[in-house]
């Protein structure tokens, strides 16, 4: 900021914008002529079309910077979705393999237990899971 000879009629917002797009050394002229009282229309015109053209230059800056994180965060949400989806089918079919397994325990230990309530003892099974022979 230490390129305004005078920086009293200008916002800390303003000088940091002005930095922001390098036009500083505009502010600095126009100021300068400003205060000078000089009435060289032309000249004058000319520094304020310069300013113009470096805001605008910011704003497409700024748009670009905007579209470009837009973008990311659209990138990173299907990423989220992808992954949300990914650990639902996971857990879908780990809930599954669950109660397969289960249920082959319950018809293991079931067969077991009526193999002891079965008095010809015709299963083989004397109480004990590794007696039990599936015929």
């Amino acid at each position: 900021m230490e390129d305004l000879p005078d920086p009293e009629g200008f916002s800390d917002k303003a000088l940091n914008a002005a930095y922001a797009i390098q036009a500083l050394p505009l502010l600095k002229e126009l100021r300068t002529l400003e205060q000078d009282g000089d009435t060289r229309e032309l000249m004058l015109l000319s520094i304020r079309t310069k300013l113009i053209g470096r805001i605008l230059l910011g704003i497409e800056e700024i748009n670009s910077l905007k579209a470009q994180i837009d973008c990311e965060a659209d990138r990173a949400t299907q990423v989220a979705d992808r992954l949300q989806n990914e650990n639902s089918s996971r857990v879908r079919y780990e809930t599954l393999g669950a109660i397969v397994v289960a249920g082959a325990a319950r018809r293991g230990v079931g067969r077991c237990s009526l193999g002891r309530i079965d008095s010809a003892g015709s299963s083989g099974c004397q109480g004990r899971p590794s007696d039990c022979n599936e015929v």
